[in-house]
């Protein structure tokens, strides 16, 4: 998680200090989730995902890519991959 927080808060040219008044939090506790020493609390995490606007999986790291439609994009392609597959499978 580290990574994407620490990027998303430098992107933003926000200072751990902003971050974490927002957050309600202090500086420390911040700079111990960014690092990845902490992990945040749900509803932390759910402030994390409206203040950077992204989702979770993405600040958590299961995710490289903060663009959700890209995603989408090859879930779909996947999916109808899949597809081909079976309608192939019903041809005798």
């Amino acid at each position: 998680m580290k990574f994407n927080l620490y990027y998303e808060r430098v992107d933003n040219a926000w200072s751990q200090k902003s971050v974490s008044k927002v957050l309600g939090i202090s500086q420390t506790y911040y700079s111990m989730i960014e690092n990845g020493s902490r992990a945040p609390s749900f509803p932390l995490i759910k402030k994390l995902e409206d203040l950077f606007e992204c989702s979770h999986i993405y600040l958590l790291g299961f995710r490289e890519s903060k663009d959700v439609n890209e995603k989408e994009s090859q879930r779909s392609t996947l999916k109808n991959e899949c597809m081909g597959d079976y309608s192939m499978m019903d041809d005798p």
